[in-house]
């Protein structure tokens, strides 16, 4: 079996970032140097440089009694109308497990307990927007499942087919 920890939906080799930002410490607008082995945005005037890096996401296999829980993306949301797990950014002030538990409680009214590390992957989602996630077994200790709690997603539980997992 070979293993898949990068996933993208373009040809991110073949994506040019442009030359379109200001400087985010003086204001100058910024020009391509060459910095660290690859061509980036600059700043000519204070020789800030801008550094393009992923974003940190979770991404939760939630079970409870043989099932797990998959959502459905809603009308006008990212990848409308696909399944997915319970997922979002790691704010700036919190560690990926607490990110993991406010994401699955925000997104479903559930409360979780996370057991372990499943994977980490790349994203390659948008030119714009790539993440690096972690994605995490966990069990749902409380709460009600809700499509209320989510404006993004409506949730189901279904039966586990060919998942194995080891406590």
């Amino acid at each position: 079996m070979k293993v898949k920890q990068v996933f993208s939906a373009y040809n991110f080799q073949e994506r040019n970032s442009l030359c379109n930002r200001y400087c985010s410490v003086c204001g100058e607008k910024c020009v391509k140097k060459e910095a660290g082995g690859r061509e980036r945005d600059s700043c000519p005037a204070c020789g800030f440089v801008h550094y393009e890096n992923p974003s940190p996401a979770v991404s939760v296999l939630l079970v409870k009694d043989e099932k797990v829980l998959l959502g459905k993306r809603a009308h006008g949301s990212f990848k409308e109308g696909l399944w997915c797990l319970p997922c979002g950014f790691i704010e700036f002030d919190e560690d990926f497990l607490t990110a993991a538990r406010r994401e699955v409680q925000e997104e479903t009214g559930l409360i979780s307990e996370i057991e372990s590390i499943i994977s980490v992957m790349s994203n390659y989602l948008t030119p714009n927007l790539h993440t690096v996630v972690v994605v995490l077994l966990a069990h749902v200790i409380g709460g009600e499942l809700s499509i209320a709690y989510s404006k993004s997603k409506s949730y189901i539980m279904i039966v586990r087919y060919n998942l194995y997992l080891k406590k």
